[in-house]
């Protein structure tokens, strides 16, 4: 995993595999609260793993929820992609 900041919004750019095929996706959000850009960047690589969720039809297709991953330090932003 590995944080990036994107026009000062926080972008998680991650990759898992299936079946022997790499998968990558993104997540974008905003902070939560009054965290700055650097406090979240340090905070997503402090992250050891995340839950993301997959079309099973379509691996690559993928979706990164705050509910699944409550240490992510930022509000997850669905309508961005």
């Amino acid at each position: 995993m590995e944080g990036d900041f994107h026009r000062l919004r926080p972008v998680l750019d991650f990759e898992y595999e299936i079946n022997g095929e790499m998968q990558y996706g993104s997540a974008a959000g905003f902070s939560k609260g009054s965290r700055e850009i650097n406090e979240l960047g340090d905070a997503c690589e402090q992250l050891h793993s995340l839950k993301i969720r997959r079309d099973p039809s379509d691996p690559a297709v993928n979706q990164v929820l705050n509910d699944d991953n409550p240490a992510l330090p930022f509000a997850i932003d669905h309508d961005t992609f």
